[in-house]
């Protein structure tokens, strides 16, 4: 299954995220969040399963994996933080 064909869903999700007030969140994070961990130990069989898991992301467990790619940077220094997009 081509990533690709899923680039509608993970655009649409981001939108839906920007309606939330989320609106610093990309259809590329999307997308990293659900290669990286949503289906990294079980990634379902067919389009329509994986249309569907897009489709269930809340914002919790996305910024969970957030914290977690925080929590996992090597560089410590919060000097080397961007804060200029928080709101």
């Amino acid at each position: 299954m081509k990533i690709d064909r899923l680039s509608i869903w993970f655009l649409l999700k981001a939108r839906e995220f920007h309606k939330l007030g989320y609106t610093h969140v990309s259809a590329k994070q999307i997308r990293d969040y659900c290669e990286r961990f949503l289906w990294k130990r079980n990634k379902p069989d067919t389009y329509k399963q994986l249309k569907s898991a897009i489709q269930h992301i809340t914002p919790n467990q996305f910024f969970d994996y957030q914290t977690l790619l925080i929590q996992m940077n090597q560089d410590n220094d919060v000097s080397s933080i961007d804060f200029s997009q928080l709101d």
